[in-house]
């Protein structure tokens, strides 16, 4: 139960428990209980004073509080007194209910703020992508440049790659091609503006492949592919995350550094695993 509805709950308790004491101390008063009890008081003391003993006759019950004589007064104060209750009672009935609906349209303004926040957020954050790269193996490393870019409308900060190597290669003494995975590489970007590139490069050693997945694959003999995980941070200071892989196209360009002294090099084109 929320503060607001304890509170008109409490207050329309403390109205019942004041209208009903009013009740019970206009019922309790003696003028009001029996009307003609201040007329037999002075009746007594008369009789007191003369000696004579003239008795006052109460009348009925009923004719006490139905007859036309002086019990209008108490009559017009016990419906008042119920009446007031009960419009205190309908009042506070009424706040509480006031107080409901300003709640509800309080949190419907709310949620419609976050939405609008939420939109507006998704059309100005930053969204990165991988586009293409470029590799080359030795005999002892794989290396490659991988490239992002930024389709978003603002900078994205804190850009952190993590790659993991997949090959598919047939080894001696199998028919079915065996599938192979390295040990995670890391790296990280600088800041990639609004429609800007960045690169980012990342390196493996021979013992990082399972078996020798690294040798098989240098010769050309199997395929391969790097799956990657980019994370980093919007302008709003949220953190965002896109996968996606890079995988060897013979129809790009190889950066210069990978194309004299390797067993095997090429060109990467990406293939995102999201929207983001």
């Amino acid at each position: 139960m929320s503060n607001r509805n304890r509170f008109t709950d409490t207050a329309l308790g403390v109205v019942g428990g004041v209208g009903i004491a009013l009740l019970f101390l206009v019922w309790a008063f003696p003028g009001f209980r029996n009307p003609t009890y201040q007329q037999e008081r002075y009746q007594n003391a008369k009789n007191g004073q003369t000696g004579e003993d003239n008795p006052v006759i109460r009348p009925s019950i009923w004719e006490t509080y139905t007859s036309p004589t002086d019990t209008y007064a108490q009559w017009i104060a016990a419906f008042a007194a119920f009446g007031s209750v009960g419009v205190s009672i309908w009042a506070v009935r009424l706040v509480r209910d006031t107080l409901v609906l300003n709640r509800d349209a309080t949190r419907a303004a709310q949620d419609g703020v976050k939405v609008a926040s939420e939109i507006g957020h998704a059309q100005i954050r930053a969204y990165l992508s991988g586009v293409s790269g470029s590799f080359g193996m030795d005999e002892d490393w794989f290396h490659c440049w991988v490239n992002v870019k930024n389709y978003g409308q603002s900078p994205a900060f804190r850009i952190f790659l993590q790659a993991t190597i997949t090959g598919f290669a047939s080894f001696d003494g199998g028919s079915r091609p065996v599938r192979r995975n390295s040990a995670p590489s890391e790296n990280v970007c600088g800041p990639i503006m609004a429609g800007g590139e960045g690169s980012i490069f990342l390196t493996w050693n021979h013992t990082d492949f399972e078996g020798d997945a690294h040798a098989v694959i240098a010769t050309g003999a199997g395929m391969l592919w790097i799956d990657c995980i980019l994370t980093y941070q919007d302008v709003f200071g949220q953190k965002q995350t896109s996968h996606f892989s890079v995988s060897p196209n013979h129809d790009g360009p190889i950066d210069p550094q990978f194309q004299q002294g390797f067993l095997r090099n090429g060109s990467l084109s990406a293939t995102n695993r999201d929207k983001d």
